[in-house]
């Protein structure tokens, strides 16, 4: 998820990745499956499990995985959020 204000307004955009179980492998203690990015069929994630190490691995089509947020041209939906105001 990456936010921005437009005009004045705040907008979000959301990424949903889902599994494709057909690409699941499992190479000795490593287990992995290929998430694809339900708004765009270029982007998609890669999730790795060491059970061993007991350590995940991402690799994102992009550069980096999801913390910082949507990378530029990533497909997604986007929607405008309310603004509330907060009193003291």
């Amino acid at each position: 998820m990456s936010r921005t204000i437009k005009n004045g307004v705040q907008i979000s955009g959301s990424a949903l990745y889902e599994p494709e179980f057909d690409t699941y492998r499992k190479d000795g203690d490593v287990s992995s499956m290929r998430y694809h990015n339900i708004y765009g069929t270029t982007s998609h994630l890669v999730i790795a499990y060491d059970e061993k190490n007991k350590r995940y691995r991402g690799e994102r089509f992009f550069a980096q995985l999801t913390m910082p947020g949507l990378a530029n041209g990533e497909r997604c939906k986007f929607s405008q959020e309310k603004q509330e105001a907060y009193r003291r």
